[in-house]
C-alpha cells in the first residue's frame, strides 16, 4: 500500500517526482528570485537525460524537445521581443533559427557547423 499525503496547498520552490526506482523523472522549480526568476518544468527519460523542457518568466516562454542523446532540440518561443523556432545539432549550437516581432518584420538564419551565421533572410509583411 502506498503512503498518501492530502494537503489544500503545499509550498516550495523545487519540487522532484521520481519512479518506483527513486529516479527523478520530472522537476518543477521557481529559480532566480524576484523580477528575474522563472518556472522551470524538466521531464527526463530513464537515463535522467532532460527531454522536454517548460520556462516562463516574466518576458515570455519556452519549450524545448531534446532528442535521446540530449543533443538536439527544437525550441519554440514568445516572447516580448517576438516569437520564434530554434533548431540545435547534437553538439548544442542553433543550425536554424526563424521568428517575428510585433514590427512585422521576419527572419530566417541558417548556420554552420561552428555556430556562425552561413545565410540570413530577412522580410516584412506588408500591411492588408
Amino acid at each position: 500500500m502506498k503512503d498518501t499525503i492530502s494537503a489544500k496547498r503545499i509550498e516550495t520552490r523545487l519540487l522532484a517526482l521520481v519512479d518506483d526506482a527513486g529516479q527523478e523523472r520530472c522537476t518543477l522549480e521557481v529559480t532566480g528570485t524576484g523580477a528575474s526568476s522563472a518556472v522551470v518544468m524538466h521531464m527526463l527519460d530513464n537515463e535522467g537525460c532532460p527531454r522536454l523542457t517548460l520556462s516562463v518568466d516574466d518576458e515570455g516562454a519556452s519549450i524545448s524537445v531534446m532528442d535521446q542523446q540530449c543533443g538536439s532540440s527544437v525550441t519554440l518561443n514568445s516572447n516580448v521581443r517576438g516569437n520564434g523556432i530554434s533548431l540545435k545539432d547534437k553538439q548544442g549550437f542553433v543550425r536554424v533559427s526563424a521568428g517575428g516581432c510585433e514590427t512585422r518584420k521576419y527572419s530566417l538564419t541558417l548556420y554552420d557547423e561552428h555556430g556562425r551565421t552561413a545565410e540570413e533572410f530577412d522580410c516584412r509583411l506588408k500591411e492588408a
